[in-house]
Formats: structure tokens, C-alpha cells, sequence
């Protein structure tokens, strides 16, 4: 029998699609005893739906970050930079709604004196992150080049996205819930 179980399994992609069907067949039917137990019969299936969009607008992560021994001057050049770039996203035709600078961070930064076995203070550093929306893609490209001539020195990918993803996401959910109640109604069958 397993030499023959194997070969059938092992056989076209025909002969492995009818054992398929026939478990599944199987897992979705119903024993008499099942039917004459009071209990509420269920069936549990998973709708699935996909569909793939175009990006109509990026998400971009920037930062600014300056160093100086006094922490007050590293925070003067930081926000002078951050100034700078809030600047660059306006012209760029950002609204201010689309544009969130409000993480700052200050560190401070030491050095290892191996000799006298403690840590020195060399400085600060003071960072600025930017969140942008950039709601048309054809700027994106020139958009990241003004900002890092502009100072701003660290650059995440831009994250790329949908707009209106609820709509989206909407229409998805509507198309797993009717393919869900198909492969139900599938299962009833047998």
C-alpha cells in the first residue's frame, strides 16, 4: 500500500488536487450523531481576499543631528536645521497638517579614560526627527535632495502607502466575508 499511496501522491498535479478535495470533503461533513444532538452546529471557514494598489503617497522619516561640547549650542544649530527643512517640505507644498517635528532628543557624549578608569564628557548630541506625508510621489526624488543639502542628515526609507487605505481595506473585508460564506456554504454541501 505505500509503495502505491506514494506513487498516486507523488503523481501529476491532478491526482494530488483529488486528495485534497477528498479531505476536504471529509473535514466539512456532518455525522448523523451530530444531527440528532441538540447542540448548535458550526461551521469555521476563512474568507480570503487580496488585491494589489499602486502607492499614491510616501511616508518620510528625517532627522537632524548636531554635536557641540555645550549642549544649548547643539540644540540652537538642531533647531536651526529642523527650521530649515520645515521650510524646504512647505515650498515643496507639504501642508503643515501633513508635517510632525516634535521628537527631540539631547544625549549627552562620553569618552573612555582607560588610564584613570572613568568617563569624560566630550559634548552633546542633539537630535530632531521630522515626519512628513508627502502626498505626490513625482516629488518625492527632488524633495529628499533639498533636504539633505539642507542639512538634514539622516534619511529613513520612504514608506510607501495608500491615502485612502480604508476604503481599500473596506472593499477587501466585503470580499473575504463572501468568499468566507462560499467556502461555507461549500462545506454544508457535503
Amino acid at each position: 500500500m505505500s509503495s502505491d499511496f506514494f506513487t498516486f501522491a507523488r503523481g501529476d498535479r491532478n491526482s494530488l488536487a483529488i486528495v485534497v478535495l477528498a479531505l476536504a470533503a471529509f473535514s466539512c461533513s456532518i455525522s448523523p450523531a451530530a444531527l440528532a444532538d441538540d447542540t448548535p452546529r458550526t461551521v469555521n471557514v476563512r474568507g480570503e481576499a487580496e488585491k494589489r494598489v499602486a502607492p499614491d503617497m510616501a511616508t518620510l522619516r528625517v532627522e537632524v543631528l548636531s554635536e557641540n561640547i555645550d549642549a544649548a549650542a547643539a540644540r540652537r544649530e538642531a533647531d536651526a536645521l529642523t527650521l530649515a527643512a520645515l521650510q524646504t517640505l512647505r515650498e515643496a507644498g507639504l501642508a503643515d497638517a501633513d508635517i510632525d517635528s516634535t521628537a527631540l532628543s539631547i544625549n549627552p557624549q562620553y569618552r573612555w579614560l582607560k588610564d584613570a578608569r572613568k568617563q569624560e564628557l566630550t559634548g552633546f548630541r542633539v537630535s530632531r526627527g521630522i515626519t512628513a506625508r508627502v502626498m505626490d510621489l513625482e516629488k518625492l526624488g527632488p524633495l529628499l535632495e533639498a533636504l539633505s543639502d539642507g542639512g538634514v542628515n539622516r534619511v529613513q526609507p520612504p514608506a510607501l502607502g495608500v491615502a485612502d487605505d480604508e476604503t481599500i481595506r473596506r472593499a477587501l473585508l466585503a470580499e473575504a466575508s463572501i468568499n468566507a460564506r462560499e467556502r461555507a456554504q461549500a462545506c454544508l454541501l457535503y
